[in-house]
């Protein structure tokens, strides 16, 4: 069961307090933006932590957590945090739950449990600890999700799309091209199977549709990520689909262009990051395409105002 931790809850008022105490004057400006060593979390995205903080315990089902990343909130579409009593236990992202949907039955999705599937070994960070302090984080353990501490206490966390709008106010004259990443590119006629594969494969999240295998029109109009695989396979359709079929070889059955395909959204390589960014604070659009790069949230913020050293 996915639970809101009440007695976080309880005490917002006095936490949302603290937190601006932390933030004080050190409110970060544009020109602040290239020494993100001395800019502290509280004082660019105290927001995050007004919104309701949720965890799961160890011990929610597969079908469960896979359920809630396909359909929750925007704010946990980076992943869940595992957590028992304030105890930080863990976290799950998308690829967690699509490995282990490839190496289970549909049986098995009400057995196994978070604390079976999460990354156990995770450090949290303070609420005054800084903004590059959070990005080491996330390039140490390439999991874009951070659990956050105030005096101790987990308090929430914080997705690598929550600093989208510090780029964004940037103002940074920076080329999307500059900062992007090799597509990978996938038939549409290709199988689930084959483009999990692909991911976990490649360790991304999402992946550029092109023609199928009669069409030479290579020009990506489509992307599919993790979250809408996941949609599709806890959906009532999807579970049908997979109950009938042997192990994982159901999701071999299972055509990509049957799911609901992500419109691409182009943008032309004089677009700036700050732009790009701006555009990609919309959950229904995970990354644009330029040329035969792809710009993701990841590219926007690790290859911009992360600070290596």
């Amino acid at each position: 069961m996915i639970l809101s931790n009440n007695d976080v809850q309880e005490n917002r008022q006095d936490q949302d307090a603290k937190i601006d105490e932390k933030a004080g004057n050190n409110r970060y400006s544009n020109r602040d933006i290239p020494t993100s060593k001395s800019i502290t979390i509280s004082s660019v995205v105290s927001h995050v932590f007004r919104r309701p903080y949720v965890s799961v315990p160890p011990d929610t089902p597969l079908l469960e957590l896979g359920t809630y990343l396909a359909t929750g909130h925007q704010i946990y579409v980076d992943g869940l945090i595992v957590a028992r009593d304030k105890k930080l236990a863990g976290r799950i992202g998308g690829q967690h739950i699509l490995d282990c949907l490839l190496r289970t039955t549909y049986d098995d999705w009400s057995t196994v449990k978070a604390s079976e599937l999460m990354e156990k070994s995770v450090s949290s960070l303070e609420l005054d600890s800084s903004i590059n302090d959070l990005l080491e984080l996330f390039a140490g353990t390439k999991f874009a999700l951070a659990p956050i501490t105030n005096d101790g206490e987990l308090i929430g966390s914080i997705g690598i799309r929550d600093l989208l709008p510090l780029v964004f106010e940037s103002t940074l004259p920076i080329q999307v091209t500059t900062i992007g990443s090799r597509q990978i590119l996938l038939k549409r006629d290709e199988n689930v199977r084959t483009a999990i594969d692909t991911m976990l494969g490649n360790r991304i999240r999402n992946l550029v549709l092109t023609g199928d295998g009669n069409d030479t029109n290579t020009k990506g109009d489509y992307i599919i990520n993790d979250r809408k695989i996941l949609e599709f396979i806890f959906s009532y359709e999807g579970k049908k689909a997979i109950a009938g079929g042997i192990d994982s070889d159901a999701f071999s059955n299972i055509r990509v262009d049957s799911l609901d395909m992500i419109s691409a959204t182009h943008v032309p390589k004089s677009e700036t990051v700050s732009v790009a960014a701006n555009k990609l604070r919309d959950i229904n659009t995970p990354a644009l395409l330029t040329e035969n790069q792809i710009i993701t949230p990841w590219d926007l913020v690790m290859k911009t105002i992360w600070k290596k050293g």
